[in-house]
């Protein structure tokens, strides 16, 4: 067999292996995700031990703070560091321990006003422990597989993480039925999903750094003030971040429709806290399929696509309340989020040119914070205020939504995506000798 045929058999065996990595790191999340991230049983367990709307906002905004802050720390400390896999791998194993913890509370003790404290509190550390993971694993995405290869290697990962969730979504809509929203079930369902954030994060051993940071490149990144000077220059980068205005407002919504539903529209919990997540995924599911295995469509057209789809469920959820409507919202709103996942990594990292791209995941949240962090509370504060409107505050929290939306639609349109492409193909032939097409 020839050297380079040699080179060929490594690269399909170094992706599979990677793939089956990834995406079983996220199926096991996933089965867990719907309970904690983006999630319409939460709202509605702080509802029923007495929380007010503002601290249901605060759901939201603890999870951005956490994502925010904690990244910069991330990208600063682990910048340039040659083994990415191990800190992938033990930063995944924070967040598994704090749910642990916190579904070992609620299981040993009773029903108080101090639980929502002490829920708040433990979902602060658990989104900082996120926050702290998202760098290293974003940038572990793009070190693993090529930039030929990624989009397609990370909709397989996200078709696993999606699967996962609605199943997931099934067994939450079932235990609710069940068992309402009591406090030794909701431990059981905490503790279920720390566990299986835990265990399921070993599945990066089945990884490999195909791609891995080259000294020279380590050597510039050891300069946190130069390289934070290079990524606010990045001018392209900054109207990039204007997107991010879609994830947070999606967020919100999130947070809300549930309530909304349940205590104006006549949806009974269990549809909400479960029959919406199920919807949510199968819009993500088909995404990752078409607009991921088979990428159709350009970066900038689907990251248009979710705005459109976003702004349809803000519509719908300001004109329809029947159960149908809910479901057409939970699909949609599940379509544009899974955009954004699929997009966000890739995009980064072509628009910063970079081989090592960590500081760009790191800085990212940071620069959002304001937004990411502001925009649910908020809505809480308004929600809270507006109470004697009824069904009608929670209309114009709705719409102020599709206001954040449209801005988030300004910055796409702006925002140039092809300008980078040959330099990322010339970077990607440098660093990456093995890669398809060499």
């Amino acid at each position: 067999m020839t050297v380079s045929g040699k080179n060929m058999d490594i690269k399909k065996n170094n992706f599979f292996n990677n793939v089956f990595g990834v995406s079983a790191v996220e199926f096991t999340w996933g089965l867990g995700l719907p309970l904690v991230v983006d999630s319409t049983f939460l709202p509605l367990f702080l509802k029923n031990l007495g929380a007010s709307n503002t601290l249901v906002g605060l759901i939201p905004t603890l999870f951005f703070f956490g994502t925010s802050v904690f990244p910069l720390v991330s990208g600063l400390l682990t910048s340039g560091t040659a083994n990415k896999r191990k800190v992938v791998l033990t930063s995944h194993l924070y967040p598994g321990i704090v749910l642990l913890l916190l579904g070992l509370i609620l299981r040993l003790t009773s029903p108080s006003n101090i639980l929502i404290s002490v829920f708040l509190l433990c979902y602060a550390l658990f989104s900082a422990g996120i926050g702290f993971l998202l760098p290293v694993w974003q940038n572990y995405l793009v070190t693993i597989f090529s930039s030929k290869q990624s989009v397609s290697a990370l909709s397989i990962m996200m078709l696993a993480q999606s699967a996962a969730k609605l199943i997931s979504s099934f067994a939450i809509q079932e235990f609710v039925r069940r068992f309402a929203f009591s406090l030794k079930g909701s431990a059981i369902l905490f503790m279920a999903t720390g566990a299986l954030f835990f265990l399921g994060s070993f599945f990066f051993l089945f990884t490999r750094e195909i791609f891995p940071v080259h000294e020279d490149t380590q050597k510039k990144s050891k300069n946190p003030i130069d390289n934070l000077r290079k990524v606010l220059k990045n001018r392209n980068f900054i109207l990039f971040l204007g997107n991010e205005l879609e994830i947070f407002s999606g967020s919100s919504i999130i947070a809300f429709y549930a309530t909304y539903a349940t205590g104006y529209c006549g949806i009974p919990d269990f549809l909400a806290a479960g029959l919406f997540v199920t919807l949510n995924y199968t819009g993500a599911v088909l995404t990752n399929i078409i607009l991921g295995w088979f990428n159709f469509l350009s970066i900038k057209r689907k990251c248009l696509l979710s705005k459109a789809l976003s702004i349809l469920a803000v519509i719908l959820l300001i004109l329809g309340r029947s159960t149908l409507s809910f479901l057409i919202v939970s699909f949609l709103l599940g379509t544009s989020r899974a955009v954004r996942w699929l997009i966000y990594a890739p995009a980064i990292k072509k628009i910063s040119r970079e081989r090592d791209a960590t500081i760009y995941f790191s800085v990212a949240p940071i620069l959002t914070l304001p937004f990411s962090a502001g925009i649910p509370l908020l809505n809480g504060l308004l929600l809270d205020s507006l109470v004697n409107l009824g069904a009608g505050s929670y209309r114009i929290v709705f719409a102020l939504q599709a206001v954040f939306i449209l801005f988030a639609l300004l910055s796409n349109l702006k925002t140039d995506f092809e300008g980078v492409k040959e330099d990322l193909e010339a970077l990607n032939r440098d660093s990456h000798p093995l890669s398809p097409g060499s």
